[in-house]
């Protein structure tokens, strides 16, 4: 993302524009399932030619697989397989497991 932003479920009436969508996710799903640890990418700007989606398309695709809202937080491309943390809660979680 390439901002933290709290997404919404997408409403669309337009059918059309509801497949185009939920295809758009289903493209994003397949491309990111096929990338490898060693396929970084630059930029937000050089993951979206990559993947063949502009800005708007991401994200309204990404809002058409929500059932709830929410958030996103911002990362670079290369950040792909990194999970949310927070480090005060990471070192109260160590300290009660004497790691």
């Amino acid at each position: 993302m390439a901002k933290t932003e709290i997404l919404e479920p997408l409403v669309c009436d337009d059918r059309n524009k509801q497949k185009i969508n939920t295809d758009n996710f289903s493209h994003l799903k397949q491309f990111l399932a096929t990338v490898k640890p060693s396929d970084e990418f630059a930029s937000m700007t050089e993951f979206l030619s990559a993947v063949g989606l502009d800005y708007d398309s991401y994200i309204c695709a990404i809002r058409s697989s929500l059932n709830t809202a929410t958030t996103f937080i911002q990362r670079a491309p290369n950040e792909l397989r990194v999970n949310n943390y927070s480090v005060p809660i990471l070192r109260a979680w160590r300290a009660n497991h004497d790691i």
